[in-house]
């Protein structure tokens, strides 16, 4: 009987050593590493393939914007927003005395109005000059002084950088 127990005892350690021995699950891994490796190229190759679809689609996209971009710009054309220098505007009183009130309200006019920067006032023999650095033209300069002051005044002439006004008699 104890050889029979001895031959149980080495029958038990011999099936619980295989039971909890790393040689089956090492052969399971190696079995299956292929397995993996596959499924990983797998996924390897479906990234590579929605990178390029992604590319693909974002160089569409560019070139639909382009497109959208030049169609607009048929249908809308751009204003030309050219910048208007700012230029010296002359308004030049002819026949007026030194110190006439109504060139001094002139002047006092033209020096408030929005957009006029460094307006001078010359005079010689009976003649007065106002000039100032504007935006607009000499009209759109004149045209900003209060009529009470204008109605003083008699234009001669007009053009873009300048006015020549005689004093109403």
């Amino acid at each position: 009987m104890k050889k029979l127990v001895k031959i149980l005892v080495i029958a038990l350690l011999f099936a619980a050593s295989n039971v909890f021995s790393q040689t089956p699950q090492k052969e399971k891994e190696e079995t299956s590493k292929p397995k993996v490796v596959k499924e990983v190229e797998t996924a390897n190759k479906a990234v590579k393939q929605a990178s390029q679809a992604t590319k693909e689609t974002v160089q569409t996209t560019k070139e639909t914007v382009t497109d959208l971009k030049e169609t607009v710009g048929l249908i809308f054309p751009k204003k030309n927003k050219a910048k208007k220098t700012k230029e010296v505007v002359s308004i030049q009183i002819s026949q007026i005395e030194y110190g006439d009130e109504n060139l001094d309200a002139l002047y006092k006019a033209i020096s408030k109005t929005k957009g006029v920067k460094d307006p001078s006032k010359t005079f010689n023999n009976n003649q007065a000059e106002i000039t100032a650095t504007f935006k607009k033209t000499a009209n759109d300069l004149w045209q900003s002084v209060p009529e009470k002051i204008r109605k003083a005044f008699k234009i001669k002439s007009v053009s873009e950088s300048s006015i020549v006004v005689v004093l109403k008699e």
